[in-house]
């Protein structure tokens, strides 16, 4: 399976999904449906992006994104 890892570098989590015998590949930048590391996806897995992730995008990975918080919600919003 290929999963693309959006918003912060997390070493721990690519490490993980690699030693499952899975692909990561890793962005901060801004995506859209044309990407190509959206193309090359199975799973996404935002932490700490910096962008709202459009429906068009979420709507290529049906029941195939996760969306990992840190903080207390809703009180601590947004990618900090």
């Amino acid at each position: 399976m290929n999963v693309l890892l959006l918003g912060r570098e997390w070493p721990p989590v690519q490490q993980a999904i690699k030693a499952a015998g899975d692909e990561v590949r890793w962005t901060s930048e801004r995506i859209n449906t044309r990407h190509p590391l959206v193309q090359w996806a199975d799973y996404l897995v935002s932490f700490g992006y910096n962008y709202i992730i459009r429906r068009k995008v979420l709507d290529l990975f049906p029941h195939r994104a996760i969306n990992l918080h840190i903080a207390y919600l809703p009180w601590c919003r947004g990618s900090y």
